[in-house]
């Protein structure tokens, strides 16, 4: 096998140059023992996109069409732990269930004798909310937005679906590249691994999902405590409200550069998130150019709640 030493995509033996950017072919070397590999008969694995303590996400191209794919593997280690393989497979179950241009679209799914589970999911050109910031770039009012816009919509869609995502945050939220429109970008809603049904839902091959199908048994250490609403923090009743103040959070950081609450321990922000008011974003230091118009929209309200007012970019 050969890769191209600057794109890294791998080819045949009989292939000289690199039919991505015309480079010439150099010997394979793999240090990921899974490149080169094909997952489920069909996907072959080209490099890998990125990982984390659950899963692995492989770029792939398919052996017989010409297409290209995103490929996430279940870590081997978190094959052995029951709720781990069921939040794999409520992963697949909600975002198989969702059709919206706004969520990350899955194609296919299974478990291979080699790669263990598998969900192969349209490929995306871009990067996420997280990278851009941690690029300390910054999106503009505008941008943000549109950013916005198109992240309620997504998530509206799921909600009306009966699915809470659970997990909006930064990293989640994708920015693919697409010059065509004003802001440059356009937004998937990624990962449903810690997703709840509130109610029975039908995919549309008429599998009937049922509400237990969460299957997550502690959903206090589950999700991102900086975008984490208080009722996931505290451990109690969840709906869709869940994720609009983990949406109105990562608003917050868009414009303040600064998350709702920093501290020191995992502890003291959890203890804040349940039992504090977030601050008005121009009242934290970097955001003072927020309007009055802003803090009405992205702010606490009586009940302590971040929340995005209904009839701007919600319509719940």
């Amino acid at each position: 096998m050969k890769q191209c030493p600057v794109c890294q995509s791998t080819y045949p033996d009989e292939q000289r140059y690199c039919g991505q950017d015309g480079n010439g072919l150099v010997d394979f070397v793999p240090l990921d023992p899974l490149i080169g590999v094909v997952v489920g008969g069909s996907y072959r694995l080209r490099k890998q996109l990125g990982s984390g303590g659950f899963g692995t996400v492989y770029m792939a191209t398919h052996e017989r069409l010409p297409m290209m794919v995103a490929v996430k593997l279940l870590n081997a280690s978190r094959t052995l732990d029951p709720s781990m393989v069921s939040r794999f497979r409520l992963e697949v179950e909600a975002e198989a269930l969702l059709t919206h241009p706004n969520i990350v679209r899955v194609l296919d799914h299974g478990q291979d004798p080699t790669a263990g589970f598998y969900i192969v999911m349209e490929h995306l050109n871009g990067r996420d909310l997280a990278k851009l910031l941690d690029a300390k770039q910054q999106l503009g009012v505008l941008e943000i937005f549109s950013l916005v816009d198109q992240a309620a919509s997504g998530l509206e869609a799921a909600h009306k679906a009966g699915i809470v995502h659970r997990d909006v945050k930064c990293e989640n939220l994708f920015l693919v590249d697409d010059r065509t429109r004003p802001e440059g970008f356009f937004l998937k809603l990624l990962d449903f691994g810690l997703a709840r049904l509130m109610h029975n839902a039908v995919t549309p091959h008429g599998q009937t999902l049922r509400a237990v199908a969460h299957r997550s048994t502690a959903q206090r250490t589950f999700g991102s405590p900086a975008t984490m609403a208080p009722e996931v923090a505290s451990a109690g009743a969840i709906d869709h409200r869940a994720d609009i103040y983990s949406l109105g959070a990562v608003v917050f950081e868009l414009l303040t550069g600064t998350i709702l609450f920093e501290t020191k321990t995992l502890e003291e922000m959890l203890h804040r998130i349940v039992h504090m008011a977030p601050t008005a974003p121009s009242a934290v230091p970097g955001g003072e150019w927020v309007p009055p118009a802003l803090d009405e929209v992205v702010g606490p309200n009586r009940a302590h709640h971040l929340h995005l007012r209904p009839g701007t970019w919600f319509t719940h």
